[in-house]
């Protein structure tokens, strides 16, 4: 089999993730051809899908050195030491990144969520914005966009960003989930049951946004829909101290002071530090 044929089956392979193969075969073709750039930027993503971040960055590395004028050898490099928790040196890659590739909307987005892990939300804004600029239907930068004025205190803000995002995809669940929390924030617990709902109906197995539907049903004097709400997210996670709370707070709501007591219990058992469980059962 030629070479152009070996590396489209490596591909072929990585869409099937079967990525032990994948490797071989990619690692077969670099032995002959040991200064391919793109050889080594597969072999990176291919370590990179099977979790084993160094290797990646080692491929991702040997590539940049092979071409060192390729945006996408240092946004991967950057993109692997954001996931490594060294800010810093993501940082530093992704930017070199936008010198070869100012008009990269991705490159924009990764710079965007370093610096928004790393507090620095003001240069995390920038770069959002310019992302979305250059790409204005970049759904999941709006909807992260939307946490980080969130998280700034600018309620107003964050809504418009979330709902242009939901003009984008109606069903994005994060952004679903985001308005949700907007919403119940300013007393709309209906209209924020609605959104949770929606958000669910596309990801189904999220307890946080399950964990927020039981609350807004228990504001909206639903305990019963609450607490099959709260039951369900247990199911998924027994050990949840905050939804074992919460579900303590509607069997309170309803009398049933014997089930809320071993519900704040168990929370404080899973988390003795949670302040709230204590104050509730005290």
């Amino acid at each position: 089999m030629k070479n152009g044929e070996l590396f489209e089956k490596a591909l072929m392979l990585i869409k099937l993730k079967d990525f032990n193969e994948a490797e071989k075969i990619t690692e077969q073709l670099i032995e002959k051809n040991p200064r391919s750039k793109i050889l080594y930027l597969t072999l990176g993503n291919i370590y990179s899908f099977k979790n084993e971040k160094k290797k990646a960055l080692r491929a991702y590395i040997t590539a940049s050195r092979i071409a060192p004028e390729n945006p996408d050898c240092f946004s991967n490099i950057g993109v692997i030491y954001k996931q490594l928790g060294k800010k810093e040196q993501a940082i530093h890659y992704l930017k070199k990144a936008l010198g070869f590739a100012g008009d990269r909307a991705d490159i924009y987005y990764n710079l965007g969520n370093v610096y928004k892990q790393a507090g620095n939300l003001d240069e995390a804004e920038k770069n959002f914005l310019a992302a979305i600029k250059i790409n204005p239907e970049f759904v999941q930068c709006h909807n992260n966009l939307g946490t980080l004025y969130i998280e700034k205190n600018m309620p107003e803000e964050a809504e418009k960003i979330i709902r242009e995002g939901l003009e984008i995809d109606e069903n994005h669940p994060g952004l679903l989930y985001n308005l949700g929390v907007l919403l119940d924030a300013k007393g709309n617990s209906d209209e924020a049951i609605l959104n949770y709902r929606h958000a669910l109906v596309n990801q189904p197995l999220w307890v946080d946004t399950l964990n927020n539907l039981g609350i807004a049903y228990n504001k909206s004097s639903m305990p019963g829909k609450a607490i099959k709400v709260f039951n369900d997210a247990l199911e998924l996670e027994p050990a949840n101290f905050r939804v074992k709370n919460n579900i303590a707070t509607a069997y309170k709501s309803i009398g049933e002071e014997k089930k809320a007591r071993n519900y704040y219990r168990e929370a404080i058992s899973h988390n003795p530090e949670y302040k709230r469980a204590s104050l509730n059962l005290s």
